[in-house]
This record gives C-alpha cells, structure tokens and sequence, in this order.
C-alpha cells in the first residue's frame, strides 16, 4: 500500500522542479497503462530509484524565502491583495465542489458530536484497547491471550500516559473482549483482516473508513463477518448505541461493495459492556476536538445549560466547516472567516456568531451572543441580543 503518485499535466512546472534529480526522467519506467488519450500510468519501481542525499530543508534552497514571507506577508491590508485572497477562497471552494467529496463513515454518521455523559476509558483509553486487539494474534486460546494481553496492555497504557486506575480498567476490556464468542468464529475462520481500509462510492460521495476486524467464515469467502470493538457502553436504544449500530451497517457495506465474492454480511458489535461501572470523562472525545482557544466559552455554555453542539460541522451546502453548531437551533460559531463565507453560512439558515481564534475578547463575546441565541445564561454577564437576532431575549444574570 506504500505509493507515490504524482499527476503531472503541462502546468505542473512547480511540481517538476522540486523534483528535478529525484526521479528518473519520465521515459524512464517499468510499464505505461493507457486509459485515453493522453491519460496513461508510468510506474517505477522504488529499486530504481537513484540515492539522494538528506537534505533537513523543507522547500530546499527556498526556506529563508517562505520564512521571511510568512514574517510580513506581501499584501496586509492592502485592499487589491485582500479582493485577490477573497478571489482565490472563491475559487477554491468552487473547485471543491466540483471535485469528488470524501467523508469519514464517523462524519457520515453523526459528524463529531460529543456526549455528555457515558462509560468506558475516553479516547485515550479506546486507543489502547484497539491497539491491544490488533497487535494480539486472536487465532490463540482464549487462555494465552489473556496471559499476554495483561502486559501488552500495561506496556501500551504507560506509554500512551494513563493513569494506573484508568489502564487497569483497559485491562479488563480487553479481557472480556478476548472472551466474546466471536473469537471462537475468528479462530475457526480460513483468513482475517485487522484494521482493514476501505473507499467505496455512494449518492455522489466516496465513504471512507478502516474496519477493526473481518473475516469470511469459510473457504468460498461469499459468507463476512465483520467486528467492531468497543471500550464504552452506551444504553441500547440510545443515540450512541445506534450510532455505533449504523457505523457496522457502513463496514458491511463496504465489504459488500469491495469484496469479491462476498454476498452477504454479518455485524457484531464486541461490547458494549453494561455492567462496567460509570468512569468520569469516558465520553469527552468530542470536546478533545474543540480548539483550546474556545473551550473555557463551550464549558461555560454547557454550565448554563446549552446543549452539546456538533464539533467541526461541515455545511455541506455551504462547503464550510464551523467550530460548532447548534443543529436543532440552526445557531453556530464560526472561527476566522472573512464576510463572505459568512454569507454562504447564513444563506442555509443558519445564524452565524463570528469570532478570530486569536482574540480571546472575541470569541467571549461570541460565547455571550450564543448563550443569548440558545435562551441560556452564563454567570456574570448580562448580554443583549444583538441587532439581527430576532429570536433571542435579553437575559438577567446573577454576578457571582
């Protein structure tokens, strides 16, 4: 899976030149595949490949350049270079939504959205558990994997620093995942797969993903198998639970559509364990996400009672991703976008809440104009709503 591509067209004349000496001449290769006219594959080996020497520059014989324009940028302020940047974000957001849009199935399903209460070991703690599972040959008894889970588990817990307590508990979910009965199906299977990535094309996007685990169950490979494993435990019936439900039906439809002769498909979701005992930020991996710039404000709304917004929540009409955003209340806050980008945010219904990243007074008063927007009220501070903000009602507040 270890590739370089490189697509070469007769305006490539920067790519050419970086990497003058380090490739062969373009008639030099091993095959050509042509697909059109003027569309065709040249591949070359890595063993032909010439030697260079290490260079620590990362644009070679260009680096003091990009330092000093990076230090005092050509065109700040400047109006004809401000109308020339608005040019180009318009063009790039018109060429992206020319182009072939790739999505996680975690962004498919639910975008980056963050629970404010669960069990299990956080994000951290997940990444151990899965890490343990892939590097474990599940092919032996149930006995020597618990045997050599334990310190493979405590290795992998120090050096992601967990607490004891917290890489004791990894330990135990390990073991009890160790102990599905799937891994009797696994070891009976001719063939399995760990960490399996896949693509595949649906309704005009391609779905991107990695499977912890599948296999077929005998040797026509017709029949999969495909499993999910999980640290936390989500009530059944909740949205978490079926958000993990609909992430398996993805992985058994991408087998489906990738895998031949696979036909049909069966999911297991390898936890959740409902008698784990609840663990004090297990399911924080959404807040993990939000810039440290915005996160006092996000605790300070949640404190007063504002839902859990999305993270990261791309308006796909709008090609345009938002720090967060109320769906329901079709509210957001946006970082660092100029007055047009705006526009198109505000064009699909949404009220947008502009702040810089860099200006902590900004992005306050924006957590103000927010608590206004979702009718909550944040200790000390008595905001009114803003011109434009029909729906919100000024707020009394308690100083304190």
């Amino acid at each position: 899976r270890d590739q370089l591509v490189i697509v070469d067209h007769p305006k490539a004349t920067l790519v050419r030149e970086f990497l003058e000496g380090g490739l062969p001449e373009a008639r030099v290769h091993d095959a050509v595949t042509t697909f059109a006219d003027e569309a065709s594959i040249r591949t070359i080996s890595a063993d032909a490949l010439p030697m260079m020497p290490v260079n620590g520059e990362t644009f070679p014989t260009r680096d003091a350049t990009i330092d000093s324009l990076v230090a005092a940028p050509k065109g700040a302020g400047d109006p004809a270079g401000d109308a020339r940047l608005a040019e180009l974000r318009g063009s790039a957001r018109a060429s992206a939504r020319s182009c072939q849009r790739w999505r996680s199935v975690g962004e498919v399903v639910s975008g980056r959205r963050g629970e404010t209460s669960g069990t299990g070991v956080g994000a951290a703690g997940g990444t151990v558990v899965h890490r343990a599972m892939e590097l474990l040959d599940l092919t032996r008894p149930e006995g020597e994997l618990v045997a050599a889970a334990g310190p493979l588990v405590a290795a992998l817990a120090e050096d992601a620093g967990l607490s004891p307590e917290l890489a004791g508990k990894c330990r135990v979910i390990v073991e009890r995942l160790l102990g599905h009965a799937v891994l009797d199906e696994i070891r009976a299977a001719p063939e399995h797969w760990k960490e399996t990535p896949f693509a595949f094309q649906e309704r005009g996007r391609v779905i991107a993903g990695v499977i912890d685990l599948c296999f077929p169950v005998d040797a026509s490979r017709r029949t999969w198998v495909v499993v999910d494993w999980k640290s936390d435990s989500p009530p059944a019936g909740g949205p978490v639970r079926e958000k993990y439900e609909q992430q398996l039906r993805f992985y058994a439809r991408a087998l489906l559509k990738t895998v031949s002769p696979c036909e049909d498909v069966r999911t297991v979701l390898c936890g959740p364990f409902e008698e784990l005992e609840s663990f004090p930020g297990s399911a924080d991996t959404a807040l993990d996400l939000v810039r440290d710039a915005v996160r006092p404000s996000l605790d300070a709304l949640l404190a007063a009672g504002a839902p859990m917004p999305t993270v990261g929540l791309e308006i796909s009409d709008a090609m345009i991703v938002v720090e967060l955003a109320w769906e329901e209340a079709k509210v957001c806050l946006a970082l660092d976008l100029d007055a047009a980008d705006v526009a198109a945010v505000e064009k699909v219904g949404y009220r947008v809440v502009a702040a810089s990243s860099g200006d902590p007074a900004s992005i306050e008063h924006a957590a103000a104009r927010l608590a206004a927007l979702l009718g909550v009220t944040l200790a000390g501070e008595h905001v009114e709503a803003e011109e434009g903000d029909d729906d919100a009602q000024p707020l009394e507040t308690t100083k304190g």
